[in-house]
């Protein structure tokens, strides 16, 4: 048979099925009607083949009756039993081939059985008719069972097998011919039931293959979800409503230091006791436990504290299935080492990386919370505001790290003059904050006398020993301020003002001071203005010769009138130009004015003299100073020699090297 023949055929068998069969169902098909057809069944229709040969021996031709007899025993008995034999020891063949094998056994069988009444029913014997038309009934009856999973296999075997009979009971006539009529009944009842039951064995494949599907992917997600709570860092335990445990994970087990055998051979009761010796409030959790038994409905949550420092979250929820509570799922999560993390980030949020010393934002919070204390016991507190002299100085010339040494060895010795009560706080910078709260007024003085004492020796950095010294400014509560912001606000002020007196001094906050940062910082304001303004202006100051009387040069005095606050004195803003580095433009304004208005009284035809001026420490340091020099000379046309340049107090104190070797560069270009 060829492919295409083949392909005609199945198509015809696939007609009969009412339902669309896939591959595995249609093998699953095959294989239950090749289970039908057992050894026993060939067996049995061997011996009733015997029996109606040895039934009609007397009545029929022998060698119809041998011939026939040997056709169903070797071709339809034996023939399909090799054909079992072989479908069910070599399954190499297509489910198709197979399908196809079988029902040509059917056909031989079919053609066997349709032998009898065409050419084995003896004439006019109606006793032996009659009991071959019960045999073709009861056989066509089994078969239509047996063929039943393929129809196309009952339709074949009931037209070859009982449709002869029906033509031979036409052959016959007479009331024969009602019965003809009534054995196409007859097959089409027998074929109504052989298309139920097909349908019926067909749905239960169908379902059985869902079925199979289902528990398959059941039997998936339980094992995903049974590998998700085995690779979980929380430790689960299921248990119902009469706290039976119906499910735990390896890592309940690890949590708790427990084994299978125990938890499941031991009642809950025995297993909590078992685990109280862990915890910290056993007796809390014995309760907490015993409550929500008690309230099934209930979800829950709190933090279990161990003896050997652990922690874990524990979390409760009701299991629900169908709409009904039918137990309790209890969830264990370490969090130690997150509590760890937690505490070590709250802690650096409130403390000083460098020093360890409680930072600004725990200042404000604790300061709050003294002046409660001070506002309810009527005391007062002491804030003072410590900021290290020249401590940009140090920390230029020895190193960042050097620096960074040195305010952790001063934070450490601020420490020590703390009693009980005081609190000390890095501010930031160089800059610390101590609050004493004071039963006397003198104690503020024993504070201050022993901060000045620790930090009177030298500290060693390196190989370099370094002296310090501090400006202190201190507010009081309630005098100076009733909140935080206020009471530092005014120390920073008064430590200020220690500082301008001469450093290493203290000072206590007065109003005044206030005024005078107001009008330091107006000042300062205005001062980024002042030139652009044109505000500034130059008066000069004649230097004398003692011995001939004659004026020898001229030294060039910044002056500053502001359209508002008037006549400002260069003591105010000369230092303010230097801090917010102004400093520079401004000598430059400086240089340039005045060499240029020399340039016009020699034009005019004064007597030529020298112009003298006051060079800033913060300005000859700088790399562009002799090019800013040789600029200004070259618009003016100023011959160099005209030009004495001065050094102010602040330029001495910065690098002497690099200021001397600058000085002989300007003595060399003249």
């Amino acid at each position: 048979m060829d492919n295409k023949m083949c392909k005609r055929f199945l198509w015809i068998i696939d007609w009969f099925n009412p339902y669309q069969l896939s591959e595995k169902i249609r093998a699953k098909q095959i294989k239950l009607i090749y289970q039908q057809l057992t050894g026993f069944t060939l067996l049995a229709e061997s011996l009733v083949a015997s029996v109606i040969c040895a039934a009609l021996w007397t009545v029929t031709n022998h060698t119809l009756l041998i011939s026939w007899l040997l056709y169903i025993y070797i071709a339809s008995g034996l023939g399909r039993w090799i054909l079992i034999k072989f479908y069910f020891h070599k399954r190499n063949i297509s489910n198709d081939t197979w399908l196809i094998l079988f029902i040509f056994s059917v056909f031989i069988a079919g053609c066997g059985w349709g032998f009898v009444p065409i050419f084995l029913m003896p004439d006019e014997v109606v006793f032996y008719q009659n009991f071959i038309i019960l045999i073709i009934f009861a056989v066509t009856a089994v078969a239509t069972n047996f063929n039943a999973p393929v129809l196309a296999c009952c339709a074949l075997f009931l037209i070859l097998a009982f449709v002869p009979l029906s033509i031979w009971f036409f052959l016959q006539g007479g009331l024969y011919t009602l019965l003809g009529f009534m054995s196409f009944l007859y097959i089409g009842l027998m074929f109504s039931t052989a298309y139920y039951t097909n349908k019926f064995f067909l749905k239960s494949l169908l379902l059985n293959e869902e079925v199979i599907s289902h528990t398959k992917a059941l039997k998936n997600s339980l094992d995903l979800t049974t590998s998700i709570l085995e690779t979980t860092s929380d430790g689960i335990l299921v248990m119902d409503l009469n706290k039976k445990v119906e499910y735990y994970n390896q890592r309940f087990l690890d949590m708790w230091k427990l084994s299978a055998q125990f938890i499941e051979s031991h009642t809950i009761e025995e297993v909590i006791d078992k685990v109280l010796g862990h915890l910290e409030n056993p007796q809390q959790f014995v309760e907490k436990i015993q409550y929500l038994f008690r309230e099934i409905n209930l979800k829950s949550f709190d933090i279990l504290k161990f003896r050997d420092g652990k922690i874990y979250e524990r979390y409760s929820k009701p299991r629900i299935s169908e709409n009904k509570i039918n137990g309790r799922v209890w969830s264990f999560r370490d969090i130690t080492e997150r509590k760890k993390m937690e505490e070590k980030i709250y802690h650096q949020a409130l403390h000083d990386t460098l020093t360890g010393l409680p930072n600004r934002t725990s200042l404000t919070k604790k300061l709050h919370q003294e002046i409660k204390y001070a506002k309810r016991f009527k005391t007062t507190i002491a804030i003072l505001f410590i900021d290290i002299d020249n401590f940009k100085t140090i920390n230029d010339s020895l190193g960042h790290d050097a620096g960074d040494i040195l305010l952790q060895k001063i934070g450490r010795k601020l420490a020590v003059c703390m009693r009980e009560i005081d609190t000390i706080f890095r501010f930031g910078g160089d800059e610390f904050v101590m609050f004493c709260l004071l039963k006397k007024w003198d104690e503020i003085d024993q504070v201050i006398h022993k901060i000045y004492s620790n930090l009177s020796s030298s500290i060693k950095i390196g190989t370099h020993d370094v002296i310090v010294t501090v400006s202190i400014g201190i507010s009081f509560y309630p005098d100076h301020g009733s909140n935080p912001s206020t009471l530092i606000k005014n120390a920073d002020i008064a430590m200020y003002s220690a500082k301008s007196q001469g450093r290493n001094s203290h000072q206590i906050y007065k109003q005044v001071l206030s005024q005078n940062l107001e009008r330091r910082m107006t000042i300062q304001n205005y001062l980024h203005y002042a030139i652009e303004n044109k505000e500034f202006f130059l008066v000069y100051q004649p230097i004398l010769d003692l011995n001939s009387g004659r004026i020898t040069s001229l030294e060039a005095l910044l002056r500053w009138q502001h359209p508002k606050m008037g006549f400002i004195s260069p003591n105010e803003f000369i230092p303010l130009a230097e801090e917010s580095g102004l400093i520079t433009q401004l000598g430059e304004w400086v240089m340039r004015e005045a060499c240029s208005q020399l340039k016009s009284f020699q034009k005019q035809g004064l007597r030529t003299v020298q112009v003298v001026i006051n060079v800033s420490g913060i300005q000859i340091s700088k790399e562009a100073f002799i090019k800013t020099i040789v600029q200004i000379l070259d618009e003016t046309q100023l011959d160099a020699r005209y030009l004495e340049i001065e050094l102010t107090e602040s330029a001495l104190m910065l690098d002497s090297k690099t200021i001397i070797k600058t000085l002989g560069r300007l003595k060399k270009w003249g």
